[in-house]
């Protein structure tokens, strides 16, 4: 898993990153606190868009960025991560600023609350998506 996120630059400005997410596996929701320009060249990445609310996390809907696609989340977006179909997808994520210099949060799937973001906790809060009411007809 260590070679699924790698950051490829980063300065004051920018942070560029290529990101490989499986298909079976949903990543906790969490924020940048800057904007993002995502690329996916393989395979398609589902953004999972949600809401903080007093005491709970509220879906706001997926949004598919397929191969060939860009899509932009804004620096107060809250969103979880995984592929789509059956195949991993593989994007380069263009943060705009430094984002391992800066302070952000995970968020409890149910609560909503705030959690110290580490990639150490990034993965143990990941879920699989079968368990998701997301991802359920």
């Amino acid at each position: 898993m260590d070679d699924d996120e790698i950051m490829v630059h980063e300065d004051e400005t920018v942070s560029i990153w290529t990101c490989r997410y499986a298909p079976d596996v949903v990543f906790a929701p969490h924020e940048h606190r800057m904007g993002v320009q995502i690329a996916v060249y393989r395979g398609a990445e589902v953004e999972v868009l949600y809401r903080r609310e007093p005491g709970k996390l509220r879906h706001g809907g997926n949004h598919l960025v397929r191969a060939g696609d860009v899509a932009r989340l804004g620096p107060q977006a809250i969103h979880a991560i995984t592929a789509d179909g059956d195949a991993p997808s593989i994007a380069i994520h263009v943060y705009e600023g430094p984002l391992t210099r800066i302070k952000r949060a995970l968020f409890d799937w149910t609560s909503g609350e705030k959690i110290e973001f580490s990639m150490e906790n990034f993965h143990a809060m990941a879920r699989r998506k079968q368990d998701m009411e997301e991802f359920r007809g």
